[in-house]
């Protein structure tokens, strides 16, 4: 995100912020681009962590996604910077102002008429990326998926929509308030919005033959390196959080093996391996970083 003024301050306070939340945050512009920040002063820091875990975590799954990197304020605490993923001509409306305007039928399922609101108004291909954001909650352990955290995007002029939004917002994952001999507990399955728990909702995923697992591997190291940045976070929650994806990773892939095997009459076969695609440069050493306002990309 360029270069930044060591005596700069990143205060997260903004009277322009238009970002709905509660964590504190701003928007800033570098080089003629526009960029939130969001702030987390709290033990144990871990919210702009997970976000760019899960900006790397669905680039390995070719998955779209708003990038995020960590960034940390004057005060050394860390922050999440992320590119607007907007622009003068487009606007995100959120599912939750979709189904404000075509609320659910009481007795119906959610998720399929959120579906079918998307296909009326000409978003043919929703399915494919919900079910992308579904099977990336589960790896996350993502328990704040509310309505107000996807939707679609629309041209401003025209109000034609024109597809689903990036995935975005995605820092309550991998135990963030949860103590590390916690993460592991069955309350780490609740989950948001169209179900109560995140194996209930991967009900709605109709192919998984094409998760490609191989992308997977070595995503324990990427999320040490990450979470150690900065050296806000605990080893022994590093520990918990890797164990915990590797335990999601495997769970999934699980119930992919047994959705593959019931559609093939239990014939097994390998999941099909698909080119890992991250994007370049996306790691940074941390010695090179002196800065008070430093960048992990």
């Amino acid at each position: 995100f360029g270069e930044y003024d060591k005596n700069e301050d990143v205060d997260c306070m903004s009277p322009d912020n238009t970002s709905d939340g509660v964590q504190r945050k701003k928007w800033v512009v570098r080089d003629g681009e526009s960029y939130l920040i969001k702030s987390d002063r709290n033990y144990p820091y871990q919210q702009p962590y997970n976000e760019a875990i899960a900006a790397v975590l669905m680039h390995r799954l070719g998955i779209d996604c708003v990038d995020y990197s960590v960034v940390f304020d004057s005060k050394g605490d860390p922050c999440s910077m992320c590119p607007n993923f907007l622009n003068t001509e487009t606007e995100l409306v959120s599912a939750a102002h979709l189904l404000r305007k075509d609320p659910c039928p009481k007795g119906e399922d959610l998720y399929r008429h959120y579906i079918q609101l998307c296909k009326n108004y000409g978003v043919e291909d929703i399915e494919n990326g919900m079910e992308k954001m579904l099977i990336a909650d589960y790896l996350l352990v993502n328990n704040d998926r509310h309505l107000n955290n996807f939707g679609l995007i629309r041209n401003a002029e025209s109000l034609k929509y024109t597809g689903m939004a990036p995935i975005f917002d995605s820092g309550s994952s991998l135990g963030w308030n949860k103590a590390p001999d916690k993460l592991f507990s069955a309350a780490m399955d609740e989950c948001k919005p169209f179900a109560k728990s995140h194996d209930q909702q991967l009900k709605y995923v109709r192919d998984f033959s094409s998760i490609n697992f191989q992308a997977l591997e070595g995503l324990g190291n990427d999320m040490r390196r990450i979470m150690s940045y900065g050296e806000k976070i605990a080893p022994e929650r590093i520990d918990a959080a890797v164990a915990l994806m590797q335990n999601r990773v495997d769970g999934l892939r699980r119930i992919a093996e047994r959705s593959i095997r019931s559609k093939t009459g239990d014939i097994f076969f390998t999941l099909s391996k698909v080119e890992i695609d991250i994007p370049p440069n996306i790691y940074r050493e941390q010695e090179e970083q002196s800065r008070d306002l430093r960048e992990y990309r």
